[in-house]
């Protein structure tokens, strides 16, 4: 039988249109692979680790000898929490006092089996005066630090929105995010953590597991694979930081949404944008990048395209 494995399932949605609103598919790549439709994993004898569509669980079956493959098997089940469709619109706005207006327009698509119970948003550590509304929706800013290998300058923390009454059925689910910060922009992942009816994996589940299942496990229950993730242009960047940092974030960001086709890879106004930013690179910031860097660039096409034009002019301004 053909093995049909769990990435090529659940990150079917992993990227959508940010600023549009056709949904496209990506492939992932996973060990684990989908379990038969008439349960039988005898196929699979190295494998202790499932998915089941139907019900939306990561299936844990393994031997109680592991010498022994036709010993008995203990089987567990966990829900997943990736089973969303986060499609985002989103508008930068600068402020008269210098500030930016960053307000996001989330739905939960028609492919979402899960309605969303948490988002978070990573905003830079040191940016304490964002302000971010979500509506009804709780926010809370976490101690957690991590970097960004296109930023490492700026370590971000998590902020995490969560909804005030997660349900487990699908249909329409909207939020109006806002974030009010005097940071300029940037490319930064906003992830998405699903509402599962499954029992949750948690780390005293863990402990009941094999340590052989139990890193494999680990690796699954991460945004990467648990979850799902956008890439958006959020709160980034200090006034005056290092114009290195912005241009291989920003050319990161924008390669990124070329390859997944949530922009026109052959856009006029992005290829020139691409040209600019990558011979700054080039030439080790001999010249510094300014908004007339971009003046001889058509105009961007409305949408993502523009709040991309936005970001490049506000990040240069002198």
């Amino acid at each position: 039988m053909q093995r049909i494995y769990l990435g090529a399932i659940l990150l079917f949605t992993s990227v959508s249109i940010i600023g549009a609103q056709v949904p496209k598919a990506a492939v992932g790549i996973s060990p684990i692979p989908v379990i038969p439709s008439n349960g039988d994993i005898s196929q699979f004898p190295k494998d202790y680790i499932f998915f089941d569509l139907h019900s939306g669980e990561y299936v844990v079956s393994y031997p109680t000898d592991f010498s022994n493959p036709e010993a008995e098997r203990i089987t567990k089940r966990f829900g997943v929490h990736s089973l969303t469709d986060p499609q985002i619109t989103f508008h930068i706005t600068a402020n008269q006092n210098g500030s930016f207006q960053y307000v996001y327009q989330i739905t939960n698509g028609p492919r979402g089996r899960q309605q969303v119970e948490q988002l978070t948003v990573m905003l830079p550590a040191d940016d304490e005066s964002a302000q971010v509304e979500a509506g009804t929706w709780t926010v809370n800013r976490t101690a957690r630090k991590s970097r960004d290998t296109t930023s490492p300058l700026t370590p971000l923390v998590p902020v995490e929105v969560n909804t005030p009454a997660p349900q487990a059925t699908t249909g329409a689910q909207r939020l109006a995010l806002s974030i009010d910060s005097q940071w300029l922009p940037g490319f930064a992942p906003m992830m998405f953590r699903g509402t599962t009816t499954g029992k949750e994996y948690t780390p005293a589940e863990a402990t009941q597991l094999p340590s052989i299942i139990q890193d494999k496990m680990r690796a699954l229950f991460t945004p990467a694979f648990d979850g799902q993730t956008r890439t958006v242009l959020l709160p980034r960047f200090r006034r005056g930081g290092s114009q290195f940092e912005m241009t291989q974030n920003l050319l990161h960001g924008i390669d990124v949404l070329m390859v997944h086709g949530l922009v026109d890879r052959n856009s006029v106004y992005l290829t020139g944008a691409r040209t600019v930013l990558k011979n700054f690179l080039l030439a080790d910031g001999t010249a510094p990048i300014t908004p007339a860097s971009f003046a001889s660039l058509p105009q961007p096409k409305p949408g993502l395209e523009s709040e991309i034009a936005t970001a490049l002019k506000a990040d240069f301004a002198p």
